[in-house]
C-alpha cells in the first residue's frame, strides 16, 4: 500500500509539472516615450538582440540583470546557472523559452528590455486594435501569446510599454519593454516557452520628453528670464 501511495505521489507531482497551455493577459501602457528612425526589416532573430536586459523576479521580490549575447547562429540568450531566457530562430515563429535551473525558492516573472539591444516587441497583427496600420517595414507583429508551462504559473500577466515611435509617429504596435508576472511561481526545473514577435531599430531609441514635459520646461525657462530681468 506504501508503495502504490508513493508512486501515485510521484506521478501527481510529475504531472502538475508537465507543460500545459497558459492564459495570457496582455495590456499596452505608453510609459516613457522613444524614437527611432527605422525599423530593418521583418525578421529578427535570437542573434540580433545582443545588449538587451532581462530581469528574473524572485519569489523574495528581488531581481537579477543579465544582458543578451548572440549565442549561435540565429540564437541568442540572458543565462547562467541559474535561470535564463532564451531565443532560437525567427522571433514571429520560434519559441522563446524561459527556465529556472537553480533557484530554489522559484521565479514569479522576467522583465525584458529591448532598447539596448536595438529591440523592439512587434505587438499587433493584421486586424488587431488599437492599431490601424503597422510602422513601417514591421508587417504583422505578435503579442505574447500560446505559452505552454506549469499549470501552476498561469495565467500570465503581460504588459508592454515605452512605447516607440518610427520618424516621429507611434503606429499603436511597437513597444521597446515586456513584462510578464506569472500566476505562481516557476519551481526550479521548471520551464515555460511562449510566442513574442520582435524588430530590430535601425537606430539606438533615444527617449523623446512629452509635450506636457517640454511645457513644464518652457514654463521654468520663462520664469527664470522673468527673475533674471527682474533681479539683474
Amino acid at each position: 500500500m506504501r508503495t502504490t501511495l508513493l508512486a501515485a505521489s510521484l506521478f501527481l507531482a510529475a504531472a502538475s509539472a508537465q507543460a500545459a497551455p497558459l492564459t495570457s493577459n496582455v495590456t499596452r501602457t505608453p510609459g516613457t516615450s522613444f524614437d527611432t528612425a527605422g525599423i530593418t526589416n521583418f525578421e529578427t532573430t535570437g542573434a540580433d538582440m545582443a545588449g538587451m536586459k532581462v530581469t528574473a523576479i524572485f519569489a523574495d521580490s528581488s531581481t537579477r540583470t543579465i544582458t543578451w549575447a548572440a549565442t549561435g547562429v540565429g540564437a541568442g540568450a540572458a543565462s547562467n546557472a541559474f535561470w535564463g531566457l532564451s531565443l532560437s530562430g525567427d522571433s514571429n515563429t520560434a519559441r522563446w523559452s524561459f527556465t529556472n535551473s537553480g533557484v530554489s525558492q522559484g521565479i514569479i516573472g522576467f522583465i525584458v528590455d529591448g532598447r539596448l539591444g536595438n529591440t523592439t516587441f512587434d505587438t499587433l497583427r493584421d486586424g488587431d486594435t488599437p492599431a490601424t496600420e503597422h510602422s513601417p517595414n514591421s508587417s504583422n507583429g505578435r503579442a505574447l501569446t500560446d505559452a505552454d508551462g506549469p499549470a501552476s504559473t498561469g495565467p500570465l500577466t503581460v504588459t508592454y510599454t515605452d512605447k516607440l515611435s518610427v520618424g516621429g509617429t507611434f503606429f499603436g504596435d511597437e513597444y521597446l519593454r515586456m513584462t510578464v508576472l506569472f500566476g505562481g511561481a516557476l519551481a526550479s526545473g521548471d520551464s515555460l516557452s511562449f510566442l513574442a514577435d520582435t524588430d530590430n531599430a535601425t537606430t539606438l531609441p533615444r527617449n523623446v520628453p512629452e509635450p506636457a514635459s517640454l511645457a513644464l520646461l518652457g514654463a521654468a525657462l520663462f520664469g527664470l528670464g522673468v527673475v533674471r530681468r527682474k533681479f539683474g
